[in-house]
Parts: C-alpha cells; sequence; structure tokens
C-alpha cells in the first residue's frame, strides 16, 4: 500500500472535486488549490471533464484571461524512453496568457503555449506552440498567425531568432 502525505492527499481531494459540475469559475479555484499555479483564478475558466494530472500537478501554470474549454486532458508526467523498464518523468506545462484552448485537447508535458495562441479541438499538443498562432490536429500542427496579430508575432519571431 503506497502512503501519502496529508499535504499529497488534499491536492488529490480538491483535484477529484473540481471534475465535478460546477461553473468553470468555481473549478479553477479547486484545480488551484489541488496545486496547480493560477495567478489570478478570476479571469480563468477551466470546462467541465477536464482532468488536470495527479501525479504533478505543481508543474502546470496557467497565466490571465486562459480559457480551457470541457473534457481537456493536461499530462505533467511523461514515459521515459531514454532507460529500460517502466519509468516517469516530470515536465512542466506552460500555458501562457489569453490562450483558447478547445474540447477535447490532450497537452503533453513538457511544452509551452505561447500568450494569444489558440488549440483547435480535439488536438494533440505534443510541441510548444509560439505566441499569436493557431495550431490544431493530431498531432498538433501549426495552422496559420492570428488575424490582427501578425506585427507581433514578426516581431517575436525576430527576438527568438525564427524565420517567418
Amino acid at each position: 500500500m503506497q502512503k501519502y502525505s496529508f499535504k499529497r492527499l488534499k491536492k488529490i481531494l480538491f483535484l477529484t472535486v473540481a471534475r465535478m459540475q460546477m461553473p468553470g469559475h468555481l473549478r479553477t479555484k479547486f484545480i488551484r488549490m489541488g496545486g496547480v499555479m493560477i495567478p489570478d483564478t478570476t479571469n480563468v475558466s477551466i470546462g467541465e471533464g477536464c482532468v488536470i494530472d495527479r501525479l504533478y500537478p505543481e508543474n502546470l501554470t496557467i497565466g490571465h484571461h486562459v480559457r480551457i474549454t470541457m473534457k481537456c486532458l493536461i499530462l505533467t508526467h511523461y514515459f521515459d524512453t531514454s532507460c529500460k523498464g517502466l519509468r516517469f518523468k516530470s515536465g512542466k506545462v506552460y500555458i501562457d496568457d489569453y490562450v483558447f484552448i478547445g474540447a477535447s485537447t490532450l497537452i503533453c508535458s513538457p511544452i509551452v503555449i505561447g500568450k494569444h495562441s489558440v488549440v483547435g479541438a480535439g488536438s494533440v499538443v505534443t510541441k510548444n506552440i509560439p505566441p499569436y498562432e493557431i495550431w490544431a490536429g493530431n498531432p498538433a500542427r501549426f495552422i496559420k498567425v492570428r488575424p490582427g496579430y501578425e506585427t507581433e508575432h514578426e516581431e517575436w519571431l525576430q527576438q527568438n531568432h525564427h524565420e517567418v
């Protein structure tokens, strides 16, 4: 039988309660109490049926004005293929400000989703998503730059030494 500290049990309890039916803003508060880093819960909405990895909830950071729609799965651990046997590693997931994540999206760690990005419904995110971009698919791929953010996107690419 595996032993858990009281602090760990409390996190598991809050993340389990967050799976119940309730308004998105209230769910966000339970998820924060479960160990997820959410600086401001007032403008973050997490939809019904979303599952946050209970092994390392502290490795997930959600920025301001983020919308995560229903039935999304966010993992903060992954299978380590670099060694023999069954071994898992923890990884950080960072969801920046003003991000929209469509329904039934799977987010695998370690990744960063840049500010003002959109992830289409049913996507499987396995790579970092730069700011101001729309990605979708399985695996998620670049679709286009968000309309109205072309200048900001180009500036970001130049600062980070990427080509347009």
